[in-house]
This record gives structure tokens, sequence and C-alpha cells, in this order.
């Protein structure tokens, strides 16, 4: 049986984005790597895990992000690449694989659906990485959640770009009302 505590743990770290779509802000990387983004991370809050980046080419990443230890832990795989709106750095993610202990867990709609995650992230003075999740204040409005889902990359880069050329919104783009967990670079 699977400890509830870790799906929790383990979804508070990969779920952080908060929105979810089928299909990347823009089909290719418009970016290269951040190398400041590349090693092994460990959370620094009451929520365990750890966060592994790694560089594929000049322009992708794979990235592993593992909830607390034990025979339940969390595991989930993405690939990624930059999708930066102007000065605003974001990663497009797409899920590629989620684990809990041995148990490998199929994406929803044979991985159609709700698989590409755009994260930002920003580091604090002392070297600290925080992931920072894409408001909802500034995701477009749609009828239902299905409606959402059909939106295209391309109609929410647009989307976001619009809304960053607002004072106001560019203000509220990252949701600053979720406790996400900051991670420390491990000394290798």
């Amino acid at each position: 049986m699977i400890n509830i505590r870790t799906i929790i743990s383990g979804l508070l770290l990969v779920l952080m984005a908060g929105c979810h779509w089928s299909e990347s802000l823009l089909p290719e990387p418009n970016a290269e790597i951040d190398p400041r983004l590349i090693g092994d991370w460990q959370a620094v809050s009451e929520i365990r895990g750890s966060l592994s980046i790694s560089s594929i080419d000049v322009r992708h990443y794979s990235v592993i992000i593992k909830g607390p230890p034990g025979r339940d832990q969390a595991h989930f795989s993405f690939r990624g690449y930059h999708t930066d709106i102007g000065d605003v750095r974001l990663i497009s993610l797409e899920l590629i694989e989620a684990r809990y202990g041995t148990e490998i867990k199929k994406l929803p709609d044979g991985g159609r659906q709700q698989r590409w995650i755009p994260v930002g992230y920003a580091f604090t003075e002392d070297g600290l990485l925080t992931p920072r999740m894409i408001s909802h204040y500034v995701t477009p409005r749609t009828k239902s959640n299905e409606e959402m889902l059909a939106l295209s990359g391309k109609q929410l880069y647009e989307s976001f770009a619009g809304a960053l050329a607002s004072p106001y919104n560019r203000e509220r783009f990252f949701d600053t009302g979720t406790q996400i967990p900051s991670f420390r670079k491990q000394k290798k």
C-alpha cells in the first residue's frame, strides 16, 4: 500500500506548476539551458525531496524529482526546455514517467493530456533555487477544464506574453501564495 504522505509530498514537488497542458508553450526551445540549474538539489523545507537536473544537450534538460526516501518513494521523470517570454525564464517540462515505489503510474489518456508543465524559477541571494508556479490570474479564462486543456501551446504562449505586457499582471504572473519548497545545491 502506498503511503499517502509520500504521495502528497511527491505531488507537491512535481505538480508545483499548477497548470498542466497537452502541449508545450512552444514546439522548440527558444533559449539554451541555464547552467546554474545543472546539479543535484535538496529541498530545504519540511517537505522532503530532491531534484536532479542534467543537460541532455545545450537546449534540453532531464529533470528527476524524488519525494521523501522510503519504500513508497515518489519518482517523477521529465524532459524540458526553455520557453522564455521576454526576460521571464520558463521551462516547459514534459512528464515522462510517474512512479511510486515500484509501481509505475500510467499517464492519463496515454500521456496526451496534462503532460506539459510550464515552470518558472528564481535564485535567492544565498543560492537557493525556487521553482515558481504560473498564477491562475494570468491563465486564459475558459468555461471548462476541457476547454482549458484544448488550448494550444501557441494560444497559451500568446496569452502569457499579453499578460506580461501589463505591469499589473506582470506582478501577479507567478503565484506567491503556494508553498513550494526551495532547493539547495548539493556539493559534489
